[in-house]
């Protein structure tokens, strides 16, 4: 809302819409953060997995089944990941199968994808705001969670780091 100076009334600026979008873009950022951090669960168990598998051939046992079955396992605990992660998601932002299934579906390739990129050491980063006494306290809140998540995410990472090595 604005008012004319000339007609002796104060200027009173609307801050409401920046804040809005503050909010908005803080807890699309948070829900990100949350599926980037649950992706990067199902990579490092699939990671741990998969060494497991390495480990075993490198014994040269005579039966080789058992690494294929822990290979058959990894992928198996990764699909199984990238669907409870779907859930998960589509409970969240109450996505409805039937009404918005190419969304579900851009959803499911780009969480594998997520999972896909983290589990070959890809790293995404997130640029967080010092500015945290000047906003809102449901804005705050949100990035107190979206800092606790961050910190998550770069713990795993390095673990991951630690697992390929």
């Amino acid at each position: 809302m604005l008012l004319d100076k000339s007609k002796g009334q104060h200027s009173a600026i609307c801050h409401t819409p920046v804040i809005l979008v503050m909010a908005v873009a803080v807890v699309m950022a948070t829900s990100i953060s949350k599926i980037l951090l649950e992706g990067l669960k199902v990579a490092e168990r699939v990671l741990d997995i998969r060494k497991k598998s390495e480990e075993i051939k490198a014994l040269k046992l005579n039966n080789k089944k058992i690494a294929q079955e822990i290979e058959t396992e990894a992928e198996s605990a990764k699909k199984d990941g990238i669907q409870n992660i779907l859930n998960a998601v589509i409970k969240d932002f109450k996505l409805k199968a039937n009404e918005q299934g190419d969304k579900i579906i851009a959803l499911e390739r780009s969480i594998k994808n997520l999972v896909e990129f983290t589990e070959k050491g890809g790293v995404v980063d997130f640029v967080q705001t010092t500015e945290k006494e000047n906003v809102d306290v449901n804005i705050r809140n949100e990035l107190n969670k979206l800092s606790v998540n961050i910190s998550e995410i770069r713990l795993l990472e390095n673990k991951m780091k630690m697992i390929e090595q």
